[in-house]
């Protein structure tokens, strides 16, 4: 028997269509792939601005620092930007011997943040945007084998937060020229602080100069000399056993308070009559010690201030006291303190502060000025 084979018929026509038809659906869902978007409305990039501000900050300048000295600086640390920042303070270029013997206490909002060495002070922290800090750095001298002067700056700086300083916004301020001296000239412990050059109105003779004690200590002065505080310009010589308390005042005179040529209500810590000062030409007022150093000097060629006409008024030193040679550190006794009975017997007429503290001391009106003696 014959074996017939038998042929499958296939419709071209149908699986053409259908191909097409797929092709078509994957074509249009790649088409809609490739033109999605979505949008956001109303979008808006604005850019932060940090701005650290040092505000009241001066350079420590120091010179003639012993032992113990204690020195302040007071600022505000300020964020004027509007993102917040992190930042730094620390010292650097410290440079000098007396370097090593500087101690910083640091204050943040009366917290006290750093206690030790100025060449390790450093701190961070952060400051929110719109926001001060109140600072107050506190230099102490301490002890030690040392000498002449140390240099330092300290810095300032600010960075973005999640950022490092070189990344970023930054900002950086500092305080420079910083110096403290030890050594420039030996700091005074007795200076001249007030001198009645053109006499009073009870007599033009009733000259006298004052002495003010600066220490903490009280210091022998016998055997001290005052050059040109005679006629000629002969040295006035302070008698053994004469001594200043601490921080205290020593009055030397022409005449007792008791004289009938005095004008003095105080009483005297030293009488001598041979003082005798020249309106004009004086020659300048040296004060040496025991051993002839020179402790203080004041320019009496020509007197840079007091008054010799109806009134009387003496000379004084302002209580920052400075080079006696300096115009710029004496002032006229005019203030009404300076015409105080408790002063003068005959007040009014003679202005002036003996063997007390100074008239610029005196801050307020006082009917009676401390620690006078009558």
């Amino acid at each position: 028997m014959t074996q017939k084979r038998r042929f499958m018929k296939v419709d071209f026509c149908k699986i053409s269509v259908v191909v097409l038809f797929i092709l078509f659906a994957l074509s249009s869902d790649a088409q809609a792939f490739f033109e999605d978007s979505e949008k956001t409305k109303k979008n808006l990039f604005k850019a932060g601005m940090l701005d650290m501000k040092i505000d009241g900050a001066d350079p420590f300048v120091q010179r003639n620092v012993v032992e113990g000295d204690e020195f302040f600086q007071e600022f505000y640390l300020k964020n004027k930007g509007t993102i917040d920042f992190d930042y730094k303070i620390f010292t650097e270029n410290v440079s000098g011997d007396l370097c090593g013997q500087l101690n910083i206490k640091a204050k943040a909002e009366g917290e006290e943040i750093f206690d030790g060495k100025l060449e390790d002070f450093s701190y961070s922290d952060n400051l929110k945007a719109k926001k001060n800090i109140n600072w107050n750095l506190e230099l102490k001298v301490g002890d030690g084998d040392w000498e002449e002067k140390c240099k330092f700056d300290v810095y300032f700086n600010a960075w973005q937060k999640n950022f490092s300083f070189k990344q970023g916004w930054n900002d950086a301020e500092e305080i420079s020229g910083n110096e403290v001296v030890f050594i420039d000239e030996p700091k005074k412990k007795v200076i001249i602080n007030e001198v009645m050059w053109m006499g009073s109105t009870a007599s033009s003779s009733d000259e006298w100069i004052e002495l003010r004690n600066l220490s903490d200590e009280k210091i022998d002065i016998g055997g001290w000399e005052i050059e040109n505080a005679r006629s000629s310009g002969n040295s006035l010589k302070i008698p053994g056993g004469k001594s200043i308390d601490s921080n205290g005042y020593f009055l030397i005179s022409n005449y007792s308070d008791e004289s009938a040529n005095s004008a003095l209500a105080v009483e005297v810590d030293e009488v001598n009559s041979s003082i005798s000062l020249s309106n004009f030409g004086n020659g300048n007022l040296v004060l040496k010690n025991e051993k002839e150093n020179i402790e203080d000097e004041v320019m009496g060629v020509e007197w840079f201030f007091g008054e010799n006409g109806n009134n009387k008024k003496s000379m004084e030193r302002n209580n920052e006291y400075g080079n006696g040679l300096e115009e710029k550190n004496w002032h006229t006794c005019e203030r009404e303190i300076c015409a105080s009975g408790y002063f003068w017997d005959n007040p009014e007429e003679n202005f002036g502060t003996p063997g007390e503290k100074n008239s610029d001391i005196f801050k307020i009106r006082i009917e009676k000025p401390p620690n006078t003696r009558r």
